[in-house]
């Protein structure tokens, strides 16, 4: 933290470690256990907490702040002292070991609570709980009565449910409850300050007792899989004489999953005796959890997860082994749903996770990983507000009708993310305005539940199925319960209509048969995630007061559900493009390819619940999960998003405009049928845009159609007043597209009269002094009638041959005598002889020369000498 703004202390904790010393263990009650660093600035630590509210303690993993100070702020204050930890496991293992310290069984003084799993009672004095269950506290109880201080242990992870209750806990102290006592525990918080959240704030800091710790890095990125260089590793520090005399090895594995291959592969050492193997993770019974955490003077070496890098101590631990990777909480945005990522943790867990062999000696780490690998990390991990989805955060934030700015949060949300979160919660029916929650919201807010396995929930609610809707959402929240995939040994893909459906009904055949392992071999479940999700839909059962169904499965049954999963995921509606086409279309525009795993194979519309994009940027997402829907669902669920459209285009094929009634979910077409395209306003414009690419000429007449528009500009000019259409180059079109109403093809264009159905659509004045003063034609003596010849930007001319003028004594005009004609005198082989705008001058000037040149040629022609 920044020293500046905030009160500190440093408490140089001494470097030895006392076991048993009877006057600081006992200080506070305990019975039993070691001394630790702590023990002798409790009441000081106390003392400041009381008086200022605002507490921040920074120190190292294994000094005693998650396990002694709780207790201790509880013999000194008149309430409950809550501590939240980031883990269901931490905060289980916290309160097993506090309570044992204390002699007593969990639940009496110190208790816990996580997801379904309560272990308190009225004597309770400390309890231990998941920060996700603060929010759901408070919403049940805004003031927090009786609770006198909470603790939000290693807040340097920054996840989102620490950050909301931070600034939570923050308001309610500003505003409804002063005594209430804050504090934030963390094994590292540099870099991070609380004086504009807490004014009062004191901060102690401590520097522990930590040995050097000998550090090792790969020399080359390795192509062999992790359990190897784990087990190379291993026998490395065996060989090395760590682990000896009851020495702990800890390894930092991302998963249950790698902790499990690991734990095959180390089997050669286990049954040479050179080694026990214990497991340490979320997903093990409590039993198995404690037993890890037991010396037993032999060697062994402990797979965790990042649980062991500072969520809980690891006794006994002289050597570490760090894979550099954690499953660190994530979102799917295609599923919308939180998730586990694997991802390479940042510098200062590689710190702490180092450091957690220094604890009893000197020790050594060895990383399964370069040194420039471990220097290109990230410093820190960023706090999960500003990278995760806000969806939830949004929901709760509604929960206690809360805008954004009413909050202090310690890092604001983004403005664009929050944003998103809001439209999200509109579309699935949770969210009214900006922060009002629909009937619908204010159940899903209390549910242990994402938002969308919310919506889901609640619309099973709605159509009788609550029973099975939560065994539906419960393995949709869960780790996916297959073993293999859904074609088993067989080889040939099953075609169905629901993935999720698919595995409830698996699911629900295996709890039938008391999860027998034949029977779930046969259906092709993993057994332990199997019972887990078993074990939630369970306790949402009990959570939401639904009793046992006797109806059970049935395709009415199976229909409701997958209306269900539409309304969690209405946006995730897809149609496939063509009839077995492998590719959809999603109602936002973008594409999605059906996987190789979905039994999804032949309906042409779909909720696509799980993609992932494979094989790199610019291919599409392959389809993973999915579930078949019907067209008037969408009428029941999201009514909203359907619209119903007249859609008009030019078939190119067929030069001509088509017209469509469409009913459209999004970008996906659901029904339609043909309309008149001649009735419909824009097929005038699609028309004209047609002639336009084509130009006018197209049309058949082009002479016609330009003399008719230069006559129009000449009128114009001659009359600026007059009314007439605008003959710009846009204007022009303008007129062309008025004048293709009623037609649809370019056909029926060719077919018409361009000129006069132009001329119709001139105003009447104006059309009636262009035929009086700019004739098409006119009389000349030899000859009725001569067409005028009119171009735009030209001036009008009219072409004959000169014997066609003979009698004519004066130019002709236009305009009422304003504006001479242009003259093209034409010999008998139609070239001009003569081009004038002064016939009389013309006659006494030029004619005689002009008639002995051609009397000569063309003697059957009459050339008269006065003409």
């Amino acid at each position: 933290m920044h020293a500046s703004p905030q009160r500190q202390r440093a408490l140089a904790f001494p470097a030895p470690l006392v076991r048993g010393c009877p006057s600081t263990v006992s200080a506070f009650g305990f019975q039993r256990g070691e001394s630790l660093p702590i023990d002798a600035h409790l009441e000081a630590i106390v003392e400041v907490a009381r008086r200022s509210g605002q507490l921040v303690l920074d120190a190292p993993t294994g000094s005693g702040k998650t396990t002694r100070l709780p207790w201790a702020l509880a013999t000194a204050l008149q309430g409950e002292v809550w501590v939240l930890e980031p883990r269901r496991l931490a905060a289980r293992l916290s309160a097993r070991r506090v309570a044992s310290l204390l002699g007593e069984p969990v639940g009496e003084r110190i208790g816990y609570e996580i997801r379904f799993e309560r272990k308190v009672s009225k004597r309770t004095r400390v309890r231990y709980l998941t920060e996700a269950l603060l929010t759901r506290h408070l919403l049940e109880d805004p003031h927090l009565e009786g609770v006198a201080a909470v603790l939000l242990d290693e807040f340097h992870e920054r996840n989102l449910h620490a950050d909301l209750g931070l600034a939570l806990l923050t308001r309610l102290q500003a505003t409804e409850r002063p005594e209430l006592i804050l504090g934030v525990l963390s094994a590292t918080l540099e870099g991070l300050d609380l004086s504009p959240l807490w004014p009062r704030v004191e901060v102690f800091r401590t520097t522990g007792r930590a040995h050097p710790v000998e550090v090792e890095h790969l020399e080359r990125e390795e192509e062999r899989r992790l359990p190897e260089l784990v087990v190379r590793a291993a026998r490395r520090l065996l060989r090395e004489g760590l682990g000896e005399a009851g020495g702990q090895i800890l390894c930092f594995l991302p998963g249950a999953g790698a902790i499990a291959a690991c734990a095959r592969d180390l089997e050669p050492l286990t049954r040479e005796g050179r080694l026990e193997v214990a497991r340490l993770h979320g997903e093990l019974s409590a039993r198995e959890q404690d037993a890890a955490l037991e010396p037993t003077g032999r060697p062994r070496i402990i797979l965790s997860t990042n649980v062991a890098e500072s969520s809980i101590t690891v006794p006994g631990v002289v050597a570490v082994i760090d894979s550099g990777l954690a499953r660190m909480p994530g979102f799917d945005p295609w599923s919308g749903l939180p998730r586990l990522e694997e991802r390479k943790v940042s510098r200062a867990s590689l710190t702490q996770r180092a450091g957690r062999a220094g604890r009893l000696g000197p020790g050594r780490c060895l990383r399964l990983f370069t040194e420039h690998d471990a220097r290109a990390r990230l410093a820190q991990d960023p706090p999960e507000i500003a990278r995760q989805d806000l969806t939830e955060l949004r929901l709760t934030l509604g929960g206690f009708d809360l805008g954004l700015e009413e909050l202090p949060f310690l890092t604001p949300p983004p403005a664009e993310t929050w944003e998103h979160a809001g439209a999200l919660l509109r579309h699935l029916g949770l969210l009214e305005g900006e922060h009002a929650l629909t009937p619908a919201g204010r159940q899903a807010v209390g549910w242990p539940l994402p938002p969308r396995l919310s919506a889901v929930l609640h619309h099973c609610r709605e159509v009788g199925e609550a029973h099975r809707g939560c065994a539906l959402v419960a393995l949709l929240s869960e780790r996916d319960l297959l073993a293999r995939a859904p074609w088993g040994d067989s080889g040939a893909l099953p075609t169905g209509s629901s993935d999720p459906l698919d595995r409830l009904e698996r699911l629900e055949a295996a709890a039938g048969s008391g999860f027998a392992g034949h029977r779930l071999r046969a259906l092709g479940l993993d057994g332990g995630r199997s019972r887990s999700v078993w074990r939630v839909a369970g306790n949402l059962r009990r959570r939401l007061g639904v009793e046992r169904e006797e109806r059970g499965a049935s395709p009415e049954s199976s229909a409701r559900l997958q209306r269900a999963l539409l309304a969690g995921w209405p946006d995730r509606v897809a149609g496939r493009r063509a009839p077995r086409s492998e590719r959809f279309v999603l109602a936002d525009g973008g594409e999605v390819v059906a996987g190789p795993t979905t039994i999804v194979r032949e309906a042409p519309l779909i909720v696509a619940l799980e993609a992932r994009r494979e094989g790199g940027q610019g291919r599409s997402p392959r389809l993973h999960l999915a579930s078949a829907i019907e067209p008037d669902w969408l009428i029941e669920v999201d009514p909203e998003g359907l619209v119903e459209s007249i859609e008009v285009s030019w078939n190119e094929g067929g030069d001509r405009v088509e017209a469509f009634s469409r009913l459209r979910y999004g970008l996906i077409v659901l029904t339609e049928s043909r309309v008149p395209a001649e009735e419909q306003p824009e097929t005038a414009h699609l028309l004209a845009a047609a002639l336009r690419e084509r130009g006018l000429a197209a049309l058949g007449d082009p002479e016609g159609l330009e003399s008719l528009l230069g006559r129009l500009e000449l009128l114009h000019e001659l009359d600026p007043a007059l009314e007439l259409p605008e003959l710009s180059e846009e204007g022009l079109w303008r007129f062309v597209e008025a004048a293709c109403v009623g037609a649809r093809s370019f056909s029926e264009l060719q077919r018409r009269d361009w000129v006069r159905t132009l001329e119709a659509r001139i105003p009447g004045p104006a059309r009636a002094k262009l035929a009086r003063w700019l004739p098409e034609s006119m009389a000349l003596p030899r000859r009725q009638k001569v067409r005028i010849r009119y171009a735009r930007g030209q001036r009008p001319y009219l072409a004959s041959r000169l014997q066609d003028f003979f009698g004519l004594k004066e130019t002709p005009t236009l305009a009422e005598g304003r504006l001479p004609l242009q003259l093209h005198l034409l010999a008998p082989n139609g070239r001009p002889v003569q081009i004038t705008q002064d016939l009389p001058g013309f006659w006494s000037r030029h004619y005689p020369q002009v008639r002995r040149e051609l009397r000569g040629r063309y003697p059957r022609h009459d050339w008269p000498e006065t003409p």
